[in-house]
This record gives structure tokens, C-alpha cells and sequence, in this order.
């Protein structure tokens, strides 16, 4: 049970990180600079991958816990 307490408080403070640097980049100006736009829109989108994966991980995470849980009652 630990463990699970201590696996969803890391998932919380990894997704925390990834969405306070994603709002940061969504309230960076639109730049007429296209080498700068480009940067950031590769940022924006490479945070939300890493959100999806986070959360991708942890369900995964989660159902393993639930068989082997299952399995060894």
C-alpha cells in the first residue's frame, strides 16, 4: 500500500512540473520570429507527450499492481 501512496504522489508532482512548464510556454507571446515560434511549439508539444507517457506509465503501473495483487490473494 505504501508503495502505491508513494508511486501516485511522485505521478502528481511529475505531472505538476510538466504542466507549470507547459503554461509557462502557452503564455510565452506568439513572435513574428520563426526560429523562436518553432522552439516553443516543439516544447508545448513535447510536454504533452510526456504528459500522456506519465500518465501512460502510471496506468500500466496501476495494473500490474492489480494482478499481482489478485494473483497472490
Amino acid at each position: 500500500m505504501q508503495n502505491d501512496n508513494q508511486t501516485c504522489l511522485l505521478l502528481i508532482f511529475v505531472l505538476k512540473k510538466f504542466w507549470i512548464i507547459y503554461l509557462l510556454l502557452k503564455l510565452l507571446p506568439i513572435t513574428h520570429d520563426k526560429k523562436i515560434s518553432s522552439i516553443t511549439l516543439y516544447l508545448k508539444e513535447e510536454i504533452k507527450v510526456r504528459i500522456i507517457r506519465t500518465l501512460y506509465l502510471f496506468s500500466h503501473i496501476s495494473m500490474v499492481h492489480n494482478v499481482i495483487g489478485f494473483t497472490s490473494t
